[in-house]
């Protein structure tokens, strides 16, 4: 079963994205590129069954639409979240990050919620050895 995109449950849910700062079809944009980073499709790992109350991937896509339209609303040219600003000669920074990346999360509340919720279907590890530890003496 996939996920349905309703942009009126997701502005219950997200009430500051309202009609007039961004339209439905902009938030359904978001929702299909958010698709494109979660798979939606009925052989997801990201599990999604409402008749049984598991809304997992369904909460997974909201939070990174959420995450997507707060930075499409920083407006253009904006990199990132600012992180320094001047007022006389007027000076301002921001910090650019690379995507789909701990930080790149960390930039919006929606986007370290996602992260969190995606760390258990996360693949590989790390391994914490001593130094110079050779398993064979």
């Amino acid at each position: 079963m996939i996920v349905v995109f309703n942009p009126t449950q997701f502005r219950t849910f997200y009430p500051r994205f309202t009609d007039d700062l961004i339209t439905d079809e902009q938030l359904d944009n978001l929702f299909q590129l958010a698709c494109t980073f979660i798979d939606n499709t009925d052989n997801s790992r990201f599990p999604y069954d409402p008749d049984q109350n598991v809304y997992t991937r369904a909460q997974m896509l909201y939070l990174l639409v959420c995450h997507l339209a707060t930075m499409e609303l920083w407006g253009n040219g904006q990199p990132g979240p600012l992180t320094s600003a001047t007022q006389g000669s007027v000076s301002v920074g921001f910090q650019a990050i690379v995507m789909w990346s701990p930080p790149w999360f960390s930039q919006t509340p929606c986007g370290r919620t996602l992260w969190q919720l995606l760390l258990p279907y996360a693949l590989g590890g790390k391994i914490f050895t001593k130094p110079n530890f050779h398993p064979y003496g």
